[in-house]
């Protein structure tokens, strides 16, 4: 690595702010990139004090920034009257919506094909009746509810699940999606580090806490004494806090016990809406 060297080492002697040979000087004794770049350097900020010089001491104009978002000059913020509290600005709130909803995706651990689904693209009225498309319909401007979507294979429960969850990332709420063997997998301390993951406390932390969890294909995996347990405590803990759980599984709900623990089925049955997802 190169050693730093002095900027008058560079030029050869001292600068003298009022010799104009020194940038040409220091140009024929530079050998270095980085010299060249500081000696034009000089060379412009000298150039710049002469024109200041030449215009009586004015300041020199500089160019207007550019914002996004003209209003707020992109701070976020507008005062509606002098000596009262800022609001967020509304002119860029579409866009800091967007952007937070992008944020949320990343993180929401939502596989790559599932991004795209959304209410908007679902045909409802192939896959539900009447009374679960008007439950349907009504969670596009509803605060998050927990969910229990029951059907066969490929009938769209999991799709179904993920549009809910980009409508409500669109409104700046997190969300976390999770296949129920892989969260087991990642939690399971009999697993060693390379099958589990390094994160295993942070995940299932994560999981207790987030706002809206999905729970995907719950009661696929043979049960053990030890994923009942964790499922029961996950499911129980979200319900003691109020947080949104939405499940999908083949199974309907009086079926469930037999695939997870009798207290785990109880405690979604009391707090989960049913929706039996049929494809015509």
């Amino acid at each position: 690595m190169d050693t730093p060297r002095r900027l008058d080492e560079i030029l050869g002697s001292p600068i003298d702010p009022n010799d104009t040979r020194t940038s040409s000087r220091a140009f024929e004794r530079s050998s270095r990139p980085d010299d060249h770049r500081i000696v034009s350097l000089i060379a412009r900020l000298r150039a710049e004090i002469a024109e200041r010089e030449a215009s009586g001491g004015a300041p020199i104009d500089l160019p207007e920034p550019e914002y996004r978002c003209a209003v707020c000059r992109d701070i976020g913020l507008v005062v509606q009257r002098p000596g009262f509290d800022c609001i967020p600005c509304p002119a860029c709130r579409e866009e800091r919506m967007q952007t937070r909803a992008d944020q949320l995706r990343l993180r929401s651990n939502i596989p790559a094909r599932l991004q795209r689904f959304t209410l908007d693209s679902f045909r409802l009225h192939h896959m539900l009746d009447q009374d679960a498309r008007t439950r349907v319909l009504q969670l596009k401007t509803e605060q998050p509810r927990s969910l229990y979507l029951h059907g066969p294979n490929r009938g769209g429960k999991t799709g179904l699940s993920v549009a809910l969850l980009n409508r409500w990332m669109q409104d700046g709420i997190a969300c976390r999606y999770w296949y129920e063997t892989d969260l087991l997998d990642a939690i399971n301390p009999a697993y060693d580090e390379w099958r589990r993951g390094p994160h295993a406390f942070e995940t299932l932390t994560d999981v207790l806490d987030v706002p809206v969890l999905l729970l995907d294909d719950l009661g696929c995996r043979k049960p053990s004494e030890w994923s009942e347990q964790e499922l029961t405590r996950i499911v129980n803990h979200r319900f003691d806090a109020n947080l949104a759980t939405l499940f999908t599984s083949n199974y309907p709900l009086h079926e469930l016990a037999e695939r997870v623990s009798v207290r785990c089925a109880a405690r979604i049955k009391e707090q989960c809406v049913v929706i039996a997802v049929e494809p015509s």
